[in-house]
């Protein structure tokens, strides 16, 4: 009779997972962020990263080539969970203040991470990891996520960083995350970091206090020789951060005393997820989050890290619950969360949830071709091997070849309709050609096999 009564306790479990796990697809089907109407030509539709799990995936970051992307991981409803810590922490104790194992979806996959070791002998943890995926080619879709070489028991980790290589883009520099509510390091690793015992917490000013738990989501360009900008939040309760920066001279090593930002400022909202996008031009914009909702402000004087125009918005949260977390590529394309919220199930433990989207940014020939229809541009083959024809209806001005990262690797000055770019040195692999016209600016990716 035993043996009855647990086959039919696991079968209603199973049922009721099952059921929770398809209201969900339900709910991620029915919904969709909006793009603002001042970029709506700009960009092709958004869309659902198809390796989205049921389990909280935060803290998306996309590198800058497309093929790594990275979040923070809990196989849960840890929106929810840190509700109900905040409303119930004069009352919790113990291992509640710790974990509770009811807000851990049974449905979601945990990728192998540990939320059971801890040193407070607590049935579980609300351990969060850093997880990873990587495919072959932007021509590919990330399909399953893997649990990072930062993971590991009873920690907090989150807003993954790396800043990769510019001459050899299998090779990361610095990865930079946050550990327990500090800024962390790891150096001269891979896109899925190794040597997590390597890692090397940030010494003051940007980690006044050890476990102070007040800095998050850390952005790191590299913008010459050894000289690193660091732009993280800095935060005193969850719903006032300021964007700080600093800089280093040293690669990492020493730190400038941090400096708020003005122009970007919490007057204007709960403002999270900085990230500083450069595009093939040099020049730089801030992408960011308020209020559920991701802006661009460009910069306005050049190397003047807080100066900033009016703000842009880009992506509306449409009618789903909160949009944030942007990251670019190289190319524009633009990786965001979407935040999605229950409103079927009654359960409190199992409300929210949070996956990656993409947004694609549009073909700019076949932009400018369709707004102006009686201007004509060709370049091919596509994929080339030692040069490429560019053909037009109008003068070529200028054309312009940039690497993954950005940097500039061919000009020439030109006053033709047609002509042949030899690239025969250059290593294999994408690139976009910026080609100046009296009429338009065009950018195409080009694959150099």
């Amino acid at each position: 009779m035993k043996n009855y009564i647990l086959f039919i306790f696991l079968l209603f479990s199973f049922f009721a997972s099952s059921q929770t796990a398809a209201q969900w697809d339900s709910i991620k089907a029915g919904v969709s962020p909006g793009i603002a109407p001042a970029f709506q030509n700009k960009y092709e539709s958004a869309y659902r990263q198809p390796l989205s799990a049921y389990g909280w995936e935060d803290g998306i970051h996309i590198s800058g080539d497309g093929l790594h992307l990275y979040a923070l991981y809990y196989p849960g409803d840890l929106f929810g969970f840190t509700l109900f810590f905040l409303n119930n922490l004069n009352t919790l104790q113990g291992c509640d203040l710790l974990g509770n194992p009811e807000y851990i979806r049974p449905y979601a996959e945990t990728f192998g991470m540990d939320i059971t070791t801890n040193p407070f002998d607590c049935d579980t943890f609300i351990n969060v990891d850093i997880i990873y995926a990587s495919r072959a080619s932007t021509d590919l879709p990330f399909t399953e996520w893997t649990l990072s070489g930062i993971a590991k028991p009873a920690s907090l980790q989150g807003g993954p960083m790396p800043l990769f290589n510019k001459t050899n883009p299998a090779l990361v520099d610095i990865f930079m995350f946050t550990g327990d509510g500090d800024i962390w390091i790891i150096r001269n690793t891979t896109a899925n970091p190794s040597g997590i015992e390597q890692a090397i917490r940030l010494d003051p000013p940007i980690n006044a206090v050890e476990n102070e738990f007040n800095a998050d989501n850390p952005h790191l360009e590299r913008l010459n020789g050894d000289t690193l900008l660091l732009v993280y939040e800095k935060y005193t309760n969850p719903d006032f951060r300021d964007f700080m920066y600093a800089f280093s001279y040293d690669d990492g090593i020493t730190w400038t005393s941090p400096l708020a930002m003005t122009t970007v400022s919490p007057a204007l909202g709960k403002i999270e997820h900085p990230h500083l996008y450069q595009n093939p031009m040099g020049e730089w914009s801030f992408y960011f989050s308020i209020d559920c909702e991701i802006y661009r402000a460009k910069q306005e004087i050049p190397g003047n890290w807080d100066s900033w125009q009016d703000l842009e918005l880009v992506i509306t949260k449409g009618n789903s619950e909160c949009v944030g977390e942007p990251s670019l590529t190289a190319k524009g394309d633009i990786s965001f969360a979407v935040v999605y919220k229950n409103l079927v199930n009654n359960d409190s433990t199992d409300t929210y949830d949070i996956d990656p989207w993409f947004l694609p940014i549009k073909d700019t020939v076949n932009s400018v071709i369709e707004r102006n229809p009686n201007f004509e541009v060709s370049i091919f083959p596509n994929p080339f091997t030692g040069s490429f024809q560019i053909q037009s209806n109008i003068e070529i001005e200028k054309v312009i070849v940039y690497n993954l990262f950005g940097q500039k690797v061919y000009e020439s000055k030109l006053n033709d309709e047609r002509t042949e770019i030899l690239l025969k040195n250059i290593s294999k692999g994408i690139y976009f050609i910026e080609i100046q016209t009296p009429l338009k600016l065009i950018r195409q990716k080009m694959l150099k096999n």
